[in-house]
């Protein structure tokens, strides 16, 4: 679901006591009748706004294709020069949704072309909501995966170490005791105790591996 959206924010809930009585207060009269939601503006103006969105998209000029097609190199490149070892910062999807902010841009501006301008807005807007939502602390950069909801490359490649160890250590199927995972895990990649059996659990979870007898893993096949 969430790749089907062009941006995608964080609201923070956070308490403070004057806003949260402001905001008790305004839906307590809103709930009781004593103030309205009021209507929209149906002024001159409003019609005319409303005409303008309607009207054939904005021509995106060459001075913000160039700016749109710059941004995009640049992120793909910097994953495309490591050779897979940093995530995949931006993808088509991404794209698309940056060339329909600027021409949202220039429709609030009724522009018929989307000029330089329009492009930095859509820009800087996409940059925030994929820093925000897709920063992985683990590798310093943005992943695409954090973004659409999907397991971070970071964490991928973790886990998968964790099975590689599980193969390894298994002799004929045999399960693997999770002493012997965490010694392993902690001498070929530096992980934690904690964070073994934080993977662990996930693993059992997703049916990647069982717990064969106690504290021992095995694939699942």
């Amino acid at each position: 679901m969430l790749t089907r959206f062009d941006l995608i924010w964080v609201i923070k809930d956070v308490p403070e006591r004057e806003h949260d009585e402001l905001i008790t207060e305004h839906i307590l009269d809103t709930q009781t009748g004593e103030i309205s939601g009021g209507s929209p503006d149906e002024s001159d103006d409003a019609e005319e706004v409303y005409c303008v969105g309607e009207e054939d998209e904005p021509k995106i000029s060459v001075e913000a294709r160039n700016m749109i097609k710059k941004f995009y190199s640049d992120l793909r490149g910097s994953s495309a020069d490591s050779q897979g070892k940093t995530p995949m910062s931006i993808t088509a999807r991404q794209l698309e949704s940056i060339i329909r902010l600027t021409e949202a841009s220039a429709r609030m501006h009724m522009r018929v072309e989307a000029v330089k301008e329009d492009a930095e807005t859509a820009i800087q807007v996409m940059n925030e909501s994929l820093t925000q939502l897709g920063f992985d602390p683990v590798a310093g950069v943005i992943d695409i995966d954090r973004v659409e909801g999907r397991i971070p490359k970071s964490k991928r490649e973790k886990r998968d170490g964790v099975l590689s160890i599980i193969d390894s250590l298994s002799v004929l199927g045999e399960p693997v005791p999770k002493r012997e995972i965490v010694e392993e895990a902690e001498h070929r990649f530096n992980m934690g105790g904690d964070e073994v059996d934080n993977l662990l659990v996930e693993l059992l979870n997703d049916c990647v591996i069982r717990e064969a007898k106690q504290h021992r893993y095995v694939k699942v096949k």
